[in-house]
């Protein structure tokens, strides 16, 4: 049997060279045990993600993103809100490379 092989638009070389500054993905919706003042409480909070693209690069790989917030959210850890905006911040500017620089931003609703 005969492989195919797909392209891959993000690591080919743009026709013409921009850098954008935010490329990602918004509104993740996923559980997370959060801590507080008040203890840990398991609540749904929205996640954003994004990434600078460079000038040489087509895209990013948003699966990649997905996936850094999957494995965060996974972890079982208890977070402070801020520290897990820090932790995956790390963690999609280290799962795509060539990236400077990285946003996420976490909403939460509060009762």
């Amino acid at each position: 049997m005969r492989r195919l092989r797909l392209p891959d638009p993000q690591s080919e070389r743009p026709r013409v060279r921009l850098r954008i500054n935010l490329v990602g993905v918004e509104g993740v919706t996923v559980p997370l045990l959060s801590t507080g003042g008040d203890g840990e409480v398991l609540q749904d909070v929205k996640i954003s993600a994004f990434l600078s693209l460079p000038p040489d690069r087509r895209g990013i790989h948003a699966s990649r993103v997905y996936e850094a917030i999957l494995q965060l959210t996974n972890d079982r850890r208890s977070w402070g809100l801020d520290q897990m905006a820090t932790e995956l911040s790390v963690a999609v500017l280290e799962r795509d490379l060539g990236c400077e620089r990285s946003d996420v931003v976490i909403t939460a609703r509060l009762f």
